[in-house]
């Protein structure tokens, strides 16, 4: 599974939407920038409702896309700044990761693998 690691913090590779940009769009600019990958295929896992405490004590709530990509190969160092490519075991991840959409989107991904044959 690859994952980014910046300041000794493990987190599924994403971001925001920036202006005119498609959920797609986005999805291959978040990896180029946060692991150096070139994403060759795209599938939507899921959409996990959001709601956070920001560090200003306001309640938030956001849709997060999440989606299953296959990648052609590393090809270039992140382009943001202290980020590195961080590879692990699908059944490291629940330890490793900390935010809680994060270990639902693994929760997802293991029961879409049990319950079929994962195609792109």
């Amino acid at each position: 599974m690859y994952c980014t690691e910046k300041e000794n913090e493990v987190s599924l590779i994403g971001g925001g939407i920036e202006k005119g940009e498609t959920h797609l769009e986005c999805l291959k600019r978040e990896f180029m920038e946060e692991a150096g990958c070139k994403v060759i295929a795209i599938k939507e896992l899921c959409v996990i409702d959001c709601f956070w405490l920001t560090r200003n004590n306001k309640n938030m709530e956001s849709l997060v896309n999440i989606y299953v990509v296959k990648i052609d190969k590393k090809i270039s160092k992140p382009t943001e700044k202290n980020n590195k490519l961080k590879i692990i075991e699908l059944k490291e991840a629940n330890k490793l990761l900390e935010l809680p959409y994060h270990k639902r989107a693994i929760k997802e991904y293991k029961k879409i693998m049990n319950n079929t044959k994962f195609t792109f």
